[in-house]
C-alpha cells in the first residue's frame, strides 16, 4: 500500500516509536546490534583477489530466491539509530548492514503480521482495520520485533535440530531394545515420530510466542504505551477467534488440542501479561514519549 495511506502512516508511525527505543534498551543481545551477514553483497571478482585463489571454499552460493525488499517497495522505512557509526572493513564477514526496518503494509483482508530477521516488518491491511487505535496496535508490532531482537528464527532452528538429534537417539534405543518384537518396535517408532514431528516443536515455538508477548509488552511500554493495551488486544483476537468459529469456519485437529498448537491462547497470553504489568507500568510511566500524548496524564490516573 502505498505511503500517503492513512493506514500505512499509522503503522509507521507506531512501529517507529518502537525501533526507538531499542537503543536504549542495554538488555537487548549485543549479537543483535553489530551482527555480520553472510553471505555478503560483494562482487565475486573481490573473493578471488582477496582470497587468491581459494574462493571456491569460501564463496557464497547464489540462490534464486530474492528479499522482498528486492522485488518489492516497502510501504515506508523506519530509521534505526542502534548503529550510528558503521567501521569500514575488508573482511566479508565483517560487513555490517543497515539497521533500518523496511515496512509492508499488504492490502489483503487478513488479520496477521509477521517480521522477518532480515528487519522486514508485514502488516494486513485487515488487522490494521480491525484494530484502529495505535495502542492496540503497538502490541502487535512490539511482539513481532521482539521475534527479530531474540532472534528467535535462529534459536528455533537449533532447538529443531537439537530434537532432532534427540530422537534419532530414542528410536535407536527403543529399537535396540524391542529388535525382538516387530510390531512393538514399530508402535515405538510411530510414537515417537508423532512426538517428534507434532508436539516437540510447537511446543518450543509456544515457548518462543511467550517470550516475544514479554519483551513486547517491555518495548511498547517504553515507546510510552500503555501496557494494559495489551490485554485489550488480546482480548479482540479472542473475540475474532469466537466469531470465526461461530460463523462454522473450518478448525483443524491442531487447533482443538492445546499441545498441538504453535501460538498459545489468548487467555494464556493474558495470564502471562498479568505477571508482567507491574514492572511493565513502571516502565510505561518512566517513558518519555509519554510527553508527546496528551491524554498520559488521565491515563496514569485511571491505572494507577
Amino acid at each position: 500500500m502505498p505511503s500517503t495511506d492513512p493506514r500505512v502512516q499509522m503503522v509507521v508511525r507506531v512501529a517507529e516509536r518502537i525501533i526507538a527505543v531499542l537503543g536504549d534498551d542495554c538488555t537487548l543481545p549485543s549479537h543483535y546490534v553489530s551482527a555480520a551477514v553472510w553471505p555478503t553483497s560483494l562482487s565475486p571478482s573481490f573473493y578471488e583477489e582477496f582470497f587468491r585463489g581459494e574462493s571456491d571454499k569460501i564463496r557464497p552460493r547464489q540462490s534464486d530466491r530474492k528479499r522482498p525488499s528486492e522485488e518489492y517497495n516497502a510501504s515506508a522505512v523506519a530509521t534505526s539509530h542502534l548503529l550510528p557509526h558503521r567501521l569500514e572493513s575488508s573482511n566479508p564477514n565483517k560487513v555490517l548492514t543497515e539497521q533500518d526496518w523496511r515496512i509492508y503494509v499488504i492490502d489483503l483482508p487478513k488479520i496477521n503480521a509477521f517480521a522477518l530477521p532480515t528487519r522486514e516488518l508485514f502488516v494486513y491491511r485487515g488487522l490494521i482495520d480491525l484494530l484502529n487505535d495505535d495502542a492496540l496496535l503497538s502490541g502487535v508490532i512490539a511482539h513481532e520485533i521482539a521475534h527479530v531482537t531474540q532472534r528467535h528464527a535462529v534459536e528455533n532452528a537449533g532447538f529443531l535440530s537439537l530434537a532432532a538429534l534427540a530422537f534419532d537417539c530414542l528410536r535407536g534405543i527403543s529399537f535396540a531394545f524391542t529388535i525382538s518384537f516387530p510390531l512393538i518396535t514399530d508402535a515405538m517408532g510411530s510414537a515417537l515420530n508423532l512426538i517428534h514431528n507434532h508436539v516437540a516443536g510447537k511446543a518450543y515455538s509456544r515457548k518462543l510466542e511467550m517470550e516475544a508477548d514479554s519483551v513486547g509488552l517491555r518495548f511498547m511500554s517504553m515507546a510510552g504505551y500503555n501496557p494494559h493495551s495489551m490485554l485489550d488486544l488480546w482480548d479482540v483476537m479472542a473475540l475474532v477467534e469466537e466469531e470465526a468459529a461461530a460463523s462454522g469456519e473450518p478448525i483443524s485437529i491442531t487447533d482443538r488440542v492445546p499441545f498441538l498448537k504453535t501460538h498459545p491462547t489468548s487467555l494464556q497470553r493474558q495470564k502471562n501479561i498479568d505477571t508482567l504489568l507491574p514492572k511493565a507500568m513502571k516502565m510505561y510511566n518512566d517513558s518519555p514519549f509519554r510527553r508527546l500524548s496528551p491524554s498520559a496524564p488521565k491515563e496514569a490516573v485511571s491505572n494507577s
